[in-house]
């Protein structure tokens, strides 16, 4: 059963093991997103570290919340392993793909030490990462599918593809295709840019595009994100404003 296997796993020290085979930090792939090599494609350590996070997150899963407990200590140790780049990847890089899913994976893990962990949670350090991380998570769920990809726009071969067909996989046309957004812009900047949040795009912005499947990749990371967190989140947390938007 999965119990029975994640608690063999963690008993012989998935997560000591894991905390030796990924990178302490990220590293620098010569693209000017991070998460990328310099040709513009997923960079394998930062997928690496992705997945140990995700590992680690679906062990502790596995196992009831009296069970999981018992590895807390080896989670935490995991955790500081990493120090700032956890923290980091909490608070999110939303300029990408990879930045999202790096997210994701790091919220997820996140939700298993607060559920199994409780009060030992602050002693990590990652509330403020989490405030931040929210906040940009929030406002970016509440972007329309143009102003989203122009945000985060494609970076790989494959991203590019997915963002040149509609959800339904019909082509773009080139002229409905979302502009990138200046590197400085804030979510802010990208909602009014593009006609406010959730709302139609400006005739100057590629009017009436729909979502492509690029878009709707990055609104359902997104979005799992924030459902992986909730249940786990301290009231004043969930009753946050931002949240409360993206999810009416």
């Amino acid at each position: 059963s999965a119990p029975a296997a994640a608690e063999g796993l963690l008993g012989a020290g998935l997560l000591s093991r894991l905390a030796v085979l990924v990178p302490r930090h990220a590293e620098s792939a010569g693209h000017c997103r991070p998460g990328y090599d310099a040709a513009g494609e997923r960079s394998p350590m930062h997928a690496c570290w992705c997945s140990a996070l995700l590992i680690a997150s679906a062990a502790l899963a596995a196992l009831p919340q009296a069970v999981a407990c018992a590895w807390l200590p080896q989670a935490a140790e995991f955790a500081y392993a990493f120090g700032g780049r956890l923290g980091a990847a909490i608070a999110g890089e939303h300029t990408s793909l990879a930045g999202v899913l790096e997210q994701r994976a790091a919220l997820r893990f996140f939700a298993q030490i607060r559920r199994i962990g409780g009060l030992e949670v602050p002693r990590l350090d990652l509330w403020d990462s989490l405030t931040g991380g929210l906040d940009s998570l929030s406002r970016a769920v509440l972007l329309s599918p143009a102003a989203l990809q122009a945000a985060m726009p494609p970076v790989s071969r494959s991203e590019r593809a997915r963002g040149a067909r509609s959800a339904g996989g019909a082509p773009v046309p080139h002229a409905l295709t979302p502009r990138p957004i200046d590197g400085d812009a804030t979510m802010a900047d990208v909602a009014m840019d593009y006609g406010g949040a959730g709302g139609e795009e400006s005739s100057g912005n590629n009017a009436s595009v729909s979502d492509t499947l690029y878009s709707a990749e990055l609104r359902g990371v997104l979005e799992g994100s924030l459902s992986s967190l909730l249940p786990v989140l301290p009231l004043p947390l969930a009753r946050h404003e931002a949240i409360e938007d993206a999810l009416i």
